[in-house]
Formats: C-alpha cells, structure tokens, sequence
C-alpha cells in the first residue's frame, strides 16, 4: 500500500470523528522524515482523544503500524507519526 492509500485513511478517520479544519500538507519534496503531514482541530481534549483513538483504530484495522504517539494521555495536542503520514 502507498502513503496516499494510508493518507486517504487518516483523512477518513479524522473526518468520522468531526475533526475540524483538516489540512493535508505535501511534504515529500521538503521532508526525508515524511510524505504527509496533515493538521486537525479538536472541539475539545475529550474530542481530541476521541479522533486519535478512531484514528488509531482506522490505522491498525488497514495494516498499517504507528511508530509513535505524543500526548494522547493529559494534553491539549496529540501526535500519531505513521512513518510517510504524520497527524
């Protein structure tokens, strides 16, 4: 599978979970860590958990692996780096 196949999955798991303001950036020809960044606004850091979970679960559920998540527990941001898509 491809980053834009694991990008249209993230994308879809933010969008079920009423994220606001997505933004897909393109990083690939700027970045060596990533392809795709992408940027989401929670309503609140119950809704945040709420998309990073679904998020999480969309992942997995497609085959793909997280590397690393930042700030799911007690903060106001959260971070899930999937290798070439980070959110």
């Amino acid at each position: 599978m491809e980053s834009t196949d694991l990008k249209t999955i993230c994308y879809s798991a933010l969008e079920d979970r009423k994220a606001q303001d997505i933004l897909i950036l393109d990083i690939k020809d700027i970045s060596d860590f990533a392809h795709w960044f992408i940027i989401a606004t929670a309503s609140s850091s119950t809704n945040a958990k709420a998309i990073s979970n679904r998020l999480l679960e969309s992942i997995n559920l497609s085959n793909y692996h997280v590397l690393g998540i930042e700030g799911q527990d007690d903060s106001e941001w959260i971070l899930v780096d999937c290798g070439d898509v980070v959110v």
